[in-house]
């Protein structure tokens, strides 16, 4: 089997416009050690770690006679997915607070929140999207 080629994950980072300490927080794994996987000067990283940095960024890593990356999802909807979780939390976190202080909103409300904070979060820099 040849040298892995993990040039497909820097790949989807670009297209996700996703940072190395973005993909650190959400995968677990360094910033060093993504840089040296991506760049191909780790050959064989762990399964777990190459699981992890897969989930993160929205693809899966088949293993065979080689490396193979396969996006489960476009890069665009993937980053619509992880903006509509990012506003639920957000609203919900929002929510909780005006409950307590009595003035909750009704689910009309709650979805146009949503819709917002995605669009807001989808226009706005990449940063906050990713950012835990």
């Amino acid at each position: 089997m040849g040298k892995p080629n993990f040039q497909a994950l820097r790949s989807r980072m670009t297209a996700l416009a996703m940072e190395y300490p973005a993909l650190a927080g959400r995968s677990g794994v360094s910033v060093a050690a993504l840089k040296r996987i991506v760049s191909g000067e780790q050959q064989n990283p762990s399964i777990g770690t190459l699981r992890a940095i897969a989930e993160a960024l929205g693809v899966e890593i088949r293993i065979g006679h080689g490396v193979e990356v396969v996006e489960q999802s476009s890069a665009a909807q993937f980053k619509e997915s992880a903006a509509r979780r990012k506003a639920e939390m957000i609203v919900r976190l929002v929510q909780g607070t005006s409950a307590l202080e009595a003035q909750a909103v009704g689910p009309e409300a709650r979805r146009d929140m949503v819709t917002k904070t995605v669009h807001e979060l989808m226009t706005s820099s990449p940063r906050r999207l990713w950012a835990s």
